[in-house]
Order: structure tokens, then sequence, then C-alpha cells
């Protein structure tokens, strides 16, 4: 599926809306370039799954992975970036990963390790606040 988002807002809108139908122990992979939207879709998600406090929802980047609780489901949030071995993704918390929603930034990094449970999201820049967005199955 591919949607076409013409601000943060939007795309956080899209994101909260999939959030909807997320059950116990999705992965999301997303994937592109900084500044293509990846946080901002997350923020979205954690409104969509009634996080109660938005303000906490951020990039994970230095501390490689964020949980935000007291939603619908809980969500692991980790960034791939500073990988050096697709395995470590599974020194970071993967083990809860079945009771909530998983969600890895640079989810290209670990796409061969985590299996084909989840979805991939690809974010591309396609103009200054336009963000063109496809989700498909996990590789």
């Amino acid at each position: 599926m591919k949607r076409l988002t013409r601000s943060a807002e939007e795309t956080r809108a899209f994101a909260a809306e999939l959030a909807r139908g997320l059950k116990p122990g999705a992965v999301l992979l997303l994937v592109g370039e900084f500044g293509s939207g990846k946080t901002t879709f997350v923020q979205g998600l954690a409104e969509g799954l009634a996080v109660p406090d938005l303000r906490v929802v951020c990039s994970p980047t230095y501390i490689m992975m964020n949980v935000y609780r007291g939603g619908r489901l809980p969500i692991f949030h980790m960034d791939a970036t500073r990988f050096d071995d697709p395995r470590e993704v599974f020194g970071l918390g993967w083990e809860e990963a079945d009771k909530g929603v998983t969600v890895v930034e640079w989810g290209e990094k670990v796409e061969g390790v985590v299996g084909p449970a989840g979805m991939r999201i690809e974010f591309e820049v396609a103009g200054e606040d336009l963000r063109e967005i496809k989700t498909s199955d996990a590789r």
C-alpha cells in the first residue's frame, strides 16, 4: 500500500490509523533516510495506541531503545543505526516483543534476522513536506 502525506500531522494520522489494527507481537521495520518521517510516524503510532504522554516519544538514536507504556499496547521503539551486527536487536528487550509493538528505525539493518512476522514501512521524501510511505510485508 502507498500513502502520500502532505505534513507531519498527516503522517501521524496515517500511523494512528494503522495502529488501531496492531496486535501484540507486531513488528514494524521503518526504512528511510534521516528526516523522512520515521520518528514522526512513531509519534502517530503512540497516539493511535493511546500512549498517555506523547511528549516522551522521541528518536532512540543514542540510547537505542525507548519503551512507551500505558496505552493499549506497549511500544518498544528501537534504532538500529549504530548496530554493527543485526543480531544486536535481540539484546535490547526483544524477548518482550510478543507483549507489544516493536518498531525498529533503520529496520533494513535487522530485516534478515527478525523473520517475516512484520511489516516493512518505507519513507521517501517527495518534497519539502511531502512523504511517500509504502507498506509491505517484511522480507
